[in-house]
């Protein structure tokens, strides 16, 4: 794990740092987990069989989410969405809100355009999205957000730049 991936896990787990039952979704080898508190349940969910791991592990596509409704008080969507179509995303930000309790936190990352992971240079990303992508699909389903970004150095120390765009959310009763 790179410096500003550890960074970006904490800055995740300090929004998060309140939730006993959280969501990973799009886990990516539960890299999410250690920065959680120990006593906070962890659920992993993922659509790619090859990092799941565990038995709290679910393969499961982020569109039709397979939990109860309020099933947990913390979710994390952590470099999901560029991977969807715009219409699942919107779908995904359904699912999201429907199994979260109210007055439960949403944490959702994306890569920042200008950073080291621009859409430009990852295949499987379709498309760059912005904050105000992010808050058309979520403030529908009455999630307050606030917007933070994460800078890094890159690996070799000599670019400082904005990695990645952060919404922090609490879902109104």
């Amino acid at each position: 794990m790179t410096g500003g991936q550890k960074h970006r896990f904490q800055a995740i787990a300090l929004y998060l740092r309140n939730a006993k039952n959280v969501l990973d979704i799009g886990s990516n080898k539960a890299l999410l987990k250690p920065f959680l508190q120990r006593e906070t349940e962890y659920k992993q969910a993922d659509i790619d069989l090859s990092v799941l791991k565990g038995k709290r592990a679910v393969n499961c596509d982020a569109v039709q989410l397979p939990f109860k409704d309020g099933s947990f008080d913390g979710v994390a969507c952590c470099d999901v969405l560029e991977h969807n179509d715009k219409d699942d995303c919107q779908q995904i930000a359904t699912e999201i809100t429907r199994v979260t309790e109210a007055r439960g936190t949403l944490v959702v990352t994306i890569p920042h355009e200008l950073g080291f992971f621009p859409t430009k240079h990852h295949a499987d990303h379709l498309h760059d999205l912005t904050p105000t992508d992010l808050e058309f699909w979520f403030t529908p389903h009455h999630w307050t957000m606030w917007h933070a970004m994460l800078w890094s150095y890159n690996e070799n120390k000599t670019s400082f730049l904005p990695q990645w765009h952060f919404l922090h959310g609490e879902r109104k009763p």
